[in-house]
């Protein structure tokens, strides 16, 4: 067996350390090279997923510590037949089942071998195995954490129709089928991010030509499977960005199909598209001002102007920030609840909250 040491990606290059640790997410595309640790001697070896070198079967070379002459393990995808046409040319290096092992997921941008059982395959110690049993042309292999269980999970796609797949790694050393699928449509764009906040990543993707409604959508898929469509319809399709817009630590996505529209993260699974304003409720002593900070339960960006449009009835607004704050006073002398109305406004969209006063004397 590959000595028991865990697969270090390219992270930990940049790290300068071999720091056993879960990226949030990496990916490799054909022809690119696969780093990891595969003889436990704590220097990264550059492998290549490639055909042999006399074009008979597929192979596995491996530049022991990133450097000097490759050296060559040859496979032959079960089922396939000798010579074999075209061979894995991307790939993962991963951990299954977290004992320490390196194994290798592998496929290719041009489908399976003719006569192959599948066209995604796990090499253990070179040896292949079949992952999927189905003719998917790749365009991309990559590694995240989608259960938040500390495993390396592996996930795929392309823009041939087949959509976007994860496979969860098990404690037994096994990839099984994750929730997150997107079974149809030729992925556009996608992007991993723990969009609700419990430690197991998501997905964000863009398609476009599925063979059923929605035909063209861009829709999150948390890590249970469950969808949320952020557009359907024939103008959505494009890029999509992860990016924390308003800072408030949750990833938003900004969708560019149709025209570029931001979608904010409320951190319920649910997203908004323009600045929310949500009700408050605040408590003031009668001869002190109060700071009212409204913007905080919100959901908008910096940006955002914030004004007043219905001013309390039993007190003053003074010297109120337009971006996070109003500071209130109360004038009247009895103990009723006051309360006002501010108005969020960004690119032309707008939100209304009240606030509720209490008195606290």
């Amino acid at each position: 067996m590959w000595r028991k040491r865990l697969a270090a990606l390219i992270t930990a290059v940049l790290l300068g350390s071999l720091t056993i640790a879960v990226p949030p997410s990496y990916a490799g595309e054909s022809g690119d090279p696969i780093w990891a640790d595969l003889n436990g001697d704590r220097r990264l070896d550059r492998i290549y997923p490639d055909a042999s070198s006399d074009g008979t079967r597929c192979a596995i070379s491996v530049q022991w510590g990133g450097t000097g002459t490759p050296e060559e393990h040859p496979y032959l995808p079960p089922g396939a037949q000798v010579p074999v046409s075209h061979c894995p040319d991307m790939g993962v290096a991963t951990d299954l089942g977290g004992n320490g092992s390196v194994e290798l997921v592998v496929g290719s941008f041009e489908g399976g071998s003719p006569g192959a059982d599948g066209s995604i395959l796990v090499l253990r110690d070179f040896v292949p195995e079949v992952l999927q049993p189905i003719d998917i042309q790749l365009n991309e292999i990559g590694t995240a954490d989608f259960n938040g269980d500390r495993r390396t999970d592996v996930f795929w796609w392309t823009n041939q129709g087949a959509g976007f797949g994860t496979y969860l790694n098990t404690a037994s050393g096994q990839l099984v089928p994750g929730p997150i699928q997107q079974d149809e449509g030729e992925v556009g764009d996608h992007q991993v991010a723990d969009f609700d906040g419990n430690g197991a990543m998501d997905v964000v993707v863009s398609f476009h030509t599925a063979p059923s409604p929605p035909h063209r959508a861009v829709v999150v898929i948390f890590d249970d499977g469950t969808k949320v469509w952020l557009q359907q319809g024939d103008d959505h399709s494009g890029e999509v960005e992860v990016l924390d817009v308003n800072a408030d630590g949750r990833p938003d996505v900004r969708a560019t199909g149709g025209g570029a529209v931001t979608f904010l993260n409320r951190g319920d699974r649910t997203f908004g598209t323009g600045p929310i304003a949500n009700d408050d409720v605040a408590h003031a002593y009668r001869a002190t001002t109060k700071v009212i900070k409204v913007r905080d339960n919100d959901v908008a960006s910096p940006g955002t102007a914030l004004t007043i449009v219905v001013p309390p009835r039993y007190g003053i607004l003074t010297n109120h920030d337009p971006r996070y704050e109003v500071v209130y006073q109360r004038t009247a002398t009895h103990r009723l609840p006051d309360s006002f109305v501010y108005r969020l406004s960004q690119d032309g969209l707008t939100d209304t909250g009240t606030v509720i006063v209490n008195l606290k004397d």
